[in-house]
């Protein structure tokens, strides 16, 4: 999904350049694509209107709006526009553009260079011939020499970069460098900047289905889970974010407002793929069937969030979503109730979910002398602990309170995890 995002994200871009220019390769050096989310906050043709001479005499075409820049002997031309850079702000910028150079003789200089930079104080200073490149206050957006830079001569390109200013700066520059002959050339065409905007994307990685509930704004997608799983979100698919914001809460799709709100708050980084939600749920509540559970992930400035809603489902086994393979390396929940290990000799346990008393069937185990049951609930308290020496064991779970318990079996030496859930 983030393949066909990020590809449709690429064409509208490509579509802010004429028509004639859709064949122009295009390079990405950096997250672009995926971060730019709003509108263009700078987006203009290269022209004697838009851009000013910071040395040299550039010379502007009329027909196809650009300007062409040379380089040699230290000398040569450049262009800048105002625009105001904040510090710490992250942006794209993209060019559209082409190398080339004079036949003049010689070999071309491995280390020319063409050069985009945000500046501050360029002035207005054209002169009759190439002149050496002003001293300002400068920071580096990219350089890329001529040969060895991926680019072909004579090649028009569409190129993007990352950026985030270490300073405030007002105007970003363009100039070609070559300390000898034969003279570069550096054409532009059009410069784009956008900001960069984290973008949330969200989805619960073990559902057991969805049903649609009325709501105030009408029919609501609700996704079914089972508290036999890990409860997980995938938030991996967001972009551009240093942190993101959780919030938790029972909902009332009726009136549209949340109830108790079980959590809300910033968690640093960025959003991975195993956001659990029981992490976020107080001590002492439990999720309980029946309910409607609002799941928002939101992310950045400005704010971008998701927003899904879950309900809890009775289901007698438990999911098994998206194994990797370090998941398989490990112990992972099997069918029946029970667990399972590939190659392994599995644990069942019935009923499940439970009322009253629930049993234990080591059953498939060679030896059952020294086993160590040990069960806790979703906060960690230990509820249970008992050595076991029968292939079958049956305990009572009446007083306990409704909700889902964490099950740690030790085994010959090896350890196996399951969950039981009292209703």
């Amino acid at each position: 999904m983030k393949k066909i995002f990020t590809l449709f994200i690429l064409l509208i871009s490509t579509i802010t350049f004429s028509q004639a220019n859709s064949q122009n390769p295009i390079i990405d050096k950096g997250s672009c694509i995926d971060c730019i989310h709003g509108n263009d906050i700078f987006n203009k043709a290269v022209n004697n209107t838009n851009f000013n001479t910071s040395h040299g005499s550039p010379t502007y075409n009329t027909t196809n709006s650009s300007v062409w820049i040379w380089s040699y002997g230290n000398q040569g031309e450049g262009v800048f526009s105002s625009f105001n850079f904040k510090k710490g702000k992250a942006y794209c910028i993209e060019i559209e553009f082409k190398l080339s150079r004079q036949p003049n003789g010689g070999a071309i200089n491995p280390n020319a260079a063409f050069l985009v930079r945000a500046a501050n104080g360029l002035a207005h200073n054209p002169s009759a011939l190439g002149a050496p490149i002003p001293s300002n206050t400068s920071e580096n957006i990219f350089s890329y020499r001529y040969l060895g830079g991926g680019f072909n001569l004579n090649q028009k390109y569409i190129f993007r970069k990352d950026y985030t200013p270490t300073n405030n700066y007002s105007q970003i520059w363009f100039y070609p460098f070559s300390a000898t002959v034969p003279q570069v050339n550096f054409q532009l065409f059009r410069v784009k900047i956008t900001e960069k905007q984290p973008i949330a994307r969200s989805k619960f990685k073990c559902s057991r289905g969805t049903i649609i509930k009325p709501s105030k704004y009408g029919p609501k997608e609700v996704t079914e889970l089972c508290l036999l799983d890990d409860l997980l979100v995938d938030g991996s698919a967001s972009t551009c974010e240093d942190d993101y914001f959780i919030h938790l809460s029972e909902f009332n799709l009726g009136s549209w407002t949340n109830g108790t709100i079980l959590h809300q708050g910033w968690v640093s980084g960025q959003a991975p793929n195993n956001i659990k939600i029981t992490d976020y749920i107080p001590r002492g509540y439990q999720l309980r069937p029946g309910k409607i559970y609002k799941f928002s992930l939101g992310v950045g400035y400005p704010w971008n969030a998701t927003e899904m809603y879950f309900t809890i489902v009775c289901c007698d086994k438990p999911c098994v979503n998206e194994a990797t393979q370090d998941d398989q390396s490990g112990d992972v929940l099997g069918n029946g109730g029970g667990v399972s290990n590939a190659g392994r000799p599995t644990i069942a346990i019935h009923p499940n979910p439970t009322e009253d008393k629930v049993t234990f069937d080591f059953s498939s185990f060679n030896s059952v002398e020294g086993i160590d049951l040990q069960i806790s609930d979703d906060m960690g308290r230990e509820m249970h602990r008992q050595k076991i020496d029968v292939k079958k064991y049956t305990m009572s779970v009446r007083k306990w309170d409704s909700g889902i318990y964490n099950c740690k079996f030790i085994i010959e030496g090896e350890t196996y995890y399951s969950k039981i859930i009292k209703k």
